[in-house]
């Protein structure tokens, strides 16, 4: 999970470092732009998730950092649907690095060079406190505690690398 509830008692286990970048269509007047200042990004209508979303809450942090407030055309409640947008051209987001792979090898979106991304935040392994967990499901959680963040770097090396390579556990 990116972020655990809080509504019940958990177990929460940072396991990988998770980026969200900002991203737009490849024919988006930005996407091939370097060095991109947070307050350029005021003059785009961006697609967010809905209120409550983790993603949503990691944008509104980097707007509050940076004091922009760039106009919201939409709200969808899921990443394919804010990715179906973005590809439209409707608009630039902010998403998960690990929710795009494909998009961005078939060239269907392009991350943004902005200053300030990737926002890094955590992948966790959650479960609930009350519980034991099972020898298998154990066996699960250290092998995703040792080769979870590793796995998910491979999958990024070939585009991708500069965007995950200085992560660390967080």
């Amino acid at each position: 999970m990116g972020r655990p509830p809080k509504e019940i008692s958990t177990r929460a286990e940072p396991f990988a470092a998770h980026p969200h970048v900002f991203v737009c269509s490849p024919s988006h007047i930005l996407a091939r732009t370097d060095d991109i200042m947070p307050a350029v990004l005021e003059a785009h209508p961006f697609i967010v998730r809905e209120p409550g979303s983790g993603t949503l809450a990691a944008l509104d942090r980097f707007f509050e950092q940076h004091r922009i407030t760039p106009p919201v055309a939409m709200e969808l409640e899921s990443n394919e649907a804010v990715k179906q947008a973005v590809m439209a051209g409707l608009g630039v987001s902010f998403l998960s690095l690990h929710t795009i792979k494909l998009e961005l090898d078939q060239e269907l979106l392009c991350v943004l060079d902005v200053v300030g991304a990737p926002v890094m935040r955590a992948w966790n392994l959650t479960y609930t406190l009350g519980k034991y967990l099972s020898p298998t499901a154990e066996a699960f959680r250290y092998f995703i505690l040792e080769r979870g963040e590793p796995f998910l770097i491979s999958e990024f090396q070939e585009h991708h690398l500069n965007l995950m390579q200085n992560t660390t556990k967080p």
